[in-house]
């Protein structure tokens, strides 16, 4: 029994204070307060008056303090706290044996780190003043976890996710050394065991993304930290996927590989039952053009429409129907996402003129799918996105890795956070390079990955800084160059061969781009002992040679492998020789100016001139294996001016 202290009972009406093995309960004049030990957040707290003491009792919905006489108080108190530790030492070497737990077998990401640090806060609060001598071993040691857990700041954060790192590196060097046919660099391998629930990795041109992403994947299952039907692997194009697909899945047969595109038909096929659809006006130029054009003349028909139509032609750089219909087709597929994203309100007023001819095309447009049956590519994005967030589709998802980031779009984009969101324990490892963002003109937003953390969570950023494609020669050039917009993020590469001190990229001065290329394919043949591989390279297709000079050189260099590539087709390949040409200054960069509503609709381009047309140049430099010649006209872009 406790005393009430005569206060306590003139003003409080406390009769009787009585404490059992299960808590206190303070009985007054009209009703029982109970105090159950297991409901504590912290032990009872004495505290020694002159005339009185105070006993306050803390529980999850508040405190409770009553008067009580000081007579034996301190005695008391000592045992009220062995009380509340039978009950809660329990929880406290629990909870300190699953935090060393999960955190020696896992990375310390941002939800382990949250969820830990939250629950030793917690208990540190009711902890920090209890004395050690009441406490047995095991509670102690584990006081001591939770007591450090608790009160980890930024640097002991970072110090213990580098500990992690260095102790699997170790712990797994056999495997890392025989997961690919070469071993990884330390990069890689880092790359490989950070496990955040966001990971952005950068990867420049030649740094072995592909590689990093399959040892990513065999290292997840070699851990056990995943099965493989909790893998989805996701990729922009189809020969990005398909690479993947024959690399990562005859680790797990189970495991998912697709396009966002193909992602979507499955999703739509599992809660529909069967494949949508797709529209010829989606997989047909010709055919979007005559239907375009079909539904212009029926619409013209009313007198309103005709009106707005020729309102719609006469806009300047029009000049033509073939120059329209081809801006209709661009536009209709940008509006259709505007409208999904909630984004074209906000153009209505600006560009009103242009929407009361493209709103009557596009109605007719869906129209046409509907009484098809058919979809086109915005609909399976939409519709996925659909039936994600609204839960028809579940996924089966834990950990999503994605190649080429830099090239999603915000509809991909919102694809994968409606996946992600419908999971809280899923994770999401990114890996795209904002110096190869070329495909604004589809969507592509390098926000997405220069702002990762805006649009997706709180990350971890890493970067892979070795290139095997290509001499140091070629990437000090390279990467200068792209990185003279300072919104590109900077990163420290190294290539993996030195190369030959300033022949890395060639620039070879003349006005003849055909010429001046036949005489570099002799001088290439001449110094190559063996076959070797040469692509040549230009903005567009006009400045390249032609089917019949191909066939020409062909003859004349046996020796030698030829292509030919525009600069968008080129990335992801490879040559030992590039030569790039078409580098006439109306040429490249190009100053052909885009029509006022479709920059409006696609994502923003940056505010450094020219920033998508530098980064198209970086991919073209960055083709060569061994060496890079660029053909520099008199008029030639002012990029070359910029290369040494």
């Amino acid at each position: 029994m406790i005393e009430p202290h005569i206060l306590s009972r003139l003003f409080d009406a406390v009769r009787e204070i009585k404490c059992t093995q299960q808590g206190l309960f303070i009985r007054q004049a009209s009703k029982v307060q109970s105090g159950l030990f297991a409901a504590m957040t912290k032990p009872p707290c004495y505290q020694h008056g002159r005339w009185y003491g105070v006993l306050t009792l803390t529980v999850d919905s508040g405190q409770v303090s009553v008067k009580v006489k000081p007579k034996n108080m301190p005695a008391t108190s000592t045992q009220l706290h062995k009380l509340w530790l039978n009950t809660h030492s329990e929880r406290m070497v629990k909870t300190a044996t699953l935090a060393q737990q999960q955190l020696k077998h896992h990375y310390l990401s941002a939800s382990l780190l949250n969820t830990f640090r939250a629950s030793c806060q917690q208990l540190w609060q009711g902890w920090q003043h209890i004395p050690v001598s009441l406490l047995g071993e095991p509670t102690r040691q584990a006081l001591a976890v939770v007591a450090e857990i608790a009160t980890w700041t930024s640097q002991d954060i970072n110090e213990f996710k580098a500990a992690f790192v260095d102790y699997y590196l170790h712990h797994d060097q056999a495997f890392f050394a025989q997961t690919e046919a070469q071993p990884l660099t330390l990069a890689q391998t880092k790359a490989c065991i950070i496990q955040d629930d966001r990971q952005l990795l950068l990867a420049g041109a030649g740094t072995g993304k592909t590689s990093v992403i399959k040892a990513k994947v065999a290292y997840l299952l070699h851990r056990q930290l995943f099965k493989g039907d909790e893998i989805l692997l996701l990729a922009y194009g189809n020969d990005a996927a398909d690479e993947m697909r024959q690399r990562c899945q005859p680790l797990a047969g189970a495991l998912t590989c697709a396009t966002f595109h193909a992602l979507s038909l499955s999703i739509i096929e599992h809660v529909e039952g069967q494949k949508p659809t797709i529209s010829t006006l989606a997989t047909s130029q010709s055919q979007l053009n005559q239907f375009i054009q079909e539904s212009l003349l029926s619409l013209q028909q009313e007198n309103e429409f005709a009106r707005d139509w020729q309102r719609f032609y006469q806009q300047r750089g029009i000049g033509s129907e073939a120059k329209a219909i081809k801006l209709l087709c661009q536009l209709l597929p940008l509006v259709k996402q505007a409208q999904f994203l909630g984004n074209i309100d906000k153009l209505l007023p600006q560009y009103s003129d242009s929407m009361a001819v493209i709103f009557p095309l596009l109605a007719e447009y869906q129209l046409f799918l509907s009484n098809e049956n058919s979809i086109d590519f915005e609909d399976m994005l939409q519709r996925a996105i659909h039936y994600v967030e609204t839960k028809r589709f579940s996924s089966p998802w834990r950990m999503i890795l994605v190649d080429e980031f830099q090239d999603i779009s915000q509809l991909r984009a919102r694809l994968l956070q409606a996946l992600l969101k419908q999971n809280p324990q899923a994770q999401l490892f990114a890996v795209g390079d904002d110096w190869q963002a070329i495909y604004r003109f589809s969507g592509g937003d390098i926000s997405l990955t220069t702002e990762f953390s805006r649009h997706f969570g709180e990350a971890t950023t890493s970067y892979l800084d070795k290139t095997f494609r290509y001499p140091q020669t070629i990437l000090d050039v390279a990467s200068q160059f792209v990185c003279r917009n300072p919104e590109q993020i900077p990163k420290h590469i190294v290539a993996n061969d030195s190369g030959v001190k300033g022949q890395g990229v060639v620039k070879v001065q003349s006005d003849d781009d055909l010429s001046q290329a036949q005489q570099l394919l002799g001088v290439i043949e001449q110094r190559s002992d063996r076959a070797v591989t040469v692509m040549l390279l230009a903005r567009n297709h006009k400045a390249l040679p032609d089917a019949s000079c191909m066939a020409k050189w062909r003859n004349l260099y046996p020796q030698l492998q030829l292509s030919s590539n525009t600069f968008h087709a080129a990335k992801g390949t490879e040559a030992d020789f590039t030569i790039i040409m078409g580098l006439q200054a109306h040429i490249f960069p190009s100053r052909k100016q885009s029509n006022a509503l479709v920059e409006a609709l696609l994502p923003g381009k940056g505010g450094f001139p020219d920033a998508e047309e530098r980064r198209l140049f970086y991919v073209a430099l960055t083709r060569a294996k061994r060496q890079c010649f660029v053909i520099e006209p008199s008029e030639g872009s002012y990029f070359l001016q910029e290369i040494a």
